[in-house]
């Protein structure tokens, strides 16, 4: 993915998507939230995949971090 493989995202998306949807429906408590957060995080994953260090957990435990940050930061800004 970090070279620009569209095929990668999809893969990765296939097999991610039904945990980064909990993660943030966890956080939001709001199914259209969910799916906001979880997009940021799978474009966020696109433009800074350099970023991922294999030695540091797995893809998917890398975006469940990305995917709650995410959530987050949309519940500050709506309750803002």
């Amino acid at each position: 993915m970090a070279a620009g493989d569209q095929s990668a995202l999809n893969s990765l998306y296939d097999s991610t998507i039904d945990r980064l949807y909990t993660v943030a429906c966890r956080v939001l408590g709001n199914r259209a939230n969910a799916e906001e957060a979880v997009c940021d995080c799978y474009r966020q994953a696109w433009e800074h995949a350099c970023k991922y260090a294999a030695q540091r957990g797995t893809a998917a435990a890398w975006l469940s971090v990305i995917a709650h940050s995410r959530a987050q930061d949309l519940r500050r800004r709506r309750s803002a």
